[in-house]
């Protein structure tokens, strides 16, 4: 949903021409290939299987320079079960079709054991990039932050406040997660966690959607509670400065 497609995305990768890694290529005037895809997991990234996409890390070349990677999220159903909460308290928001998409909400067992395992897979797409392309730096960018460190707004994320609680700690985990992954394949790490805090989607100048979506998972649109083009230039510009910073 920020703010134009990408001609090349398949229709339900929802792909962004201002993502961060488009907006990095710009400011470094480098040939991008992006193979992201909305709703990806870090399995879908090692072995594909989403929408009939093949593995992202197939991408990778042998002369690949820069690797950015950003998953983990929608492993362990962080995004899907504040849409799936906030569905439950607001159904009016959505189209039916996304309804059908969004609306399920996995269980505290699911979560947990999902949690369990995405450190490693998130080290696994880390130790395949390295291997792929030798030469490459690479980047793992963990996820902007959502969620107020304290306090709730239901009035613009309709979710209990054990719910936002619960969303609190994934997100936590999740940034801890991307850490270790990052350290334990001798990566860089940008923090779009840290860098957008105070934007979250209870602040007077957030950085990511509020309860919003597009007609349908057909239209190209903004998607609750993701980056908007503020956040992916903000990143953009981290990761650029992160890669100057680096010797030669």
């Amino acid at each position: 949903g920020v703010p134009d497609r990408d001609p090349t995305s398949p229709a339900l990768c929802i792909r962004s021409a201002d993502n961060y890694a488009h907006q990095l290529a710009r400011l470094r005037h480098l040939d991008l290939t992006d193979v992201t895809c909305s709703g990806a997991t870090a399995q879908n990234v090692l072995h594909g299987g989403q929408y009939f996409q093949p593995p992202q890390v197939d991408s990778i070349r042998d002369t690949t320079k820069l690797i950015t990677i950003t998953a983990g999220g929608n492993d362990i159903f962080y995004l899907p079960n504040l849409f799936a909460w906030s569905c439950a308290q607001d159904p009016g928001a959505l189209s039916i079709a996304w309804r059908a998409m969004v609306c399920h909400a996995k269980s505290d067992e699911e979560v947990d054991k999902a949690v369990e395992e995405v450190g490693q897979s998130l080290q696994e797409i880390g130790a395949q990039a390295h291997k792929r392309a030798p030469n490459a730096t690479v980047v793992y960018v963990d996820y902007t932050t959502v969620l107020p460190d304290t306090g709730y707004c239901p009035d613009r994320l309709p979710v209990t406040n054990a719910q936002f609680d619960r969303a609190r700690l994934l997100a936590k985990t999740l940034k801890a997660k991307t850490a270790e992954a990052a350290h334990a394949t001798g990566s860089l790490l940008v923090s779009a966690a840290d860098l957008t805090r105070g934007h979250d989607i209870c602040s007077a100048d957030p950085w990511v959607y509020g309860y919003t979506f597009s007609a349908s998972p057909l239209n190209y649109g903004p998607m609750a509670y993701h980056p908007t083009l503020q956040a992916m230039t903000a990143i953009a510009d981290q990761v650029s400065k992160a890669l100057h910073s680096q010797p030669n």
